[in-house]
């Protein structure tokens, strides 16, 4: 309820009608009005520098794999993020048990179809500038795109009755 009514006074100025729509929704009488609500005050025990800086570090992560897929892009070998698949490589521990853990979410985190990590170093891998341990290499999926969420998977079609859909929307869809 805290961040809602916290997001909701932050979006006001910019979703007047729906802000107003939620701050009604949420049963808050005073003040009558979103766009009469104070600007929310930081709560300082919601402050995490480690995940801050947990996130700082993937941010940039993310900026090296951004760099590969716009060369992909650029060259025409692909249309957009999701017809990649990206493999990072490194040889500093630190750095691999940072991304390890994160692997399962590096294709949402870097809007690819894929994505993982490897200890160790690939001579086709283009080294980063900006994070020297980390070896970057972006190709497009040999896979098919699922119709619904348009991630080019290895399990588009394994579902008899969906053979336009990867298994994991075969599933949310069976569950509709």
């Amino acid at each position: 309820h805290k961040m809602l009514s916290a997001l909701v006074r932050l979006l006001a100025p910019i979703l007047v009608h729906t802000c107003e729509e939620v701050w009604h929704a949420l049963g808050v009488s005073d003040p009558q009005s979103v766009h009469l609500a104070l600007w929310p005050e930081v709560d300082e025990s919601w402050v995490d520098d480690a995940l801050a800086a947990r996130w700082e570090r993937m941010i940039s992560v993310r900026s090296e794999v951004l760099k590969s897929l716009e060369a992909l892009r650029a060259a025409k070998v692909i249309g957009g993020s999701l017809e990649a698949e990206v493999t990072l490589y490194t040889e500093d521990e630190d750095l691999y048990n940072f991304l390890k853990p994160f692997e399962a979410d590096l294709p949402t985190i870097f809007i690819t179809s894929a994505a993982s990590v490897v200890l160790g170093r690939s001579e086709t891998a283009v080294q980063s500038a900006d994070i020297p341990a980390l070896y970057v290499e972006a190709a497009p999926s040999k896979f098919a795109k699922c119709k619904r969420c348009w991630n080019l998977r290895d399990t588009v079609g394994s579902d008899s009755g969906r053979s336009d859909l990867c298994r994991r929307c075969a599933q949310a869809v069976d569950n509709l």
